[in-house]
């Protein structure tokens, strides 16, 4: 019995890592008239700034539009505490790049927001702007949006304890119930 309960203690105390990967959806117009539209996830939870960001798939909407797939880099701290500005740079084919300006809010479900204008921070000058073979152009009008998750995806430890425990306890109930009784003839 003792091995149960500092069992179910240590996973009630337990803490795990909440790592998450959020989806953003973005969009935006340029100065130019491009438009850009897609998604990304960010983890919340990799401190590397370029491994934060995957599943990118950003298209810009030009006379021949262009998606931009991979992560290359990442100027700034690792994003984290409130209000931090960053600039992702995303890559596509030919050497077109976007360099996307995020001010980030972060607690359990972060925020991010893309800087329309030229943002000045203790880590440098951040902004929104693309080039693509050339030419270049930076953002006007641009939102960033999250889609996933709405809840978080695993349970916290606290969580699974509780079921444990009432597993137990009904396990418990139902073998408090196998009494045998005897029958007994006159």
């Amino acid at each position: 019995m003792k091995i149960i309960s500092v069992a179910l203690s240590a996973v009630l105390c337990a803490s795990a890592a909440d790592a998450t990967v959020f989806t953003y959806s973005v969009s935006g117009t340029f100065a130019d008239g491009t438009t850009m539209s897609g998604r990304f996830s960010f983890n919340d939870q990799i401190y590397d700034s370029i491994r934060q960001f995957s599943a990118v798939s950003i298209r810009l909407n030009r006379a021949t539009p262009v998606t931009l797939t991979a992560t290359t880099g990442f100027t700034a701290p690792a994003l984290g505490g409130t209000n931090t500005a960053g600039q992702v740079t995303f890559a596509g084919p030919n050497g077109t790049r976007l360099m996307l300006g995020l001010i980030g809010n972060y607690s359990r479900a972060p925020s991010l927001t893309a800087i329309t204008s030229p943002s000045f921070n203790s880590g440098g000058v951040y902004y929104t702007a693309y080039s693509v073979a050339g030419v270049s152009s930076h953002l006007v009008s641009g939102s960033v949006t999250q889609v996933s998750p709405a809840v978080p995806p695993v349970p916290e430890p606290i969580t699974w304890g509780l079921m444990l425990l009432g597993f137990g306890m009904v396990g418990a109930g139902l073998r408090s119930r196998r009494r045998r009784t005897t029958v007994t003839y006159a």
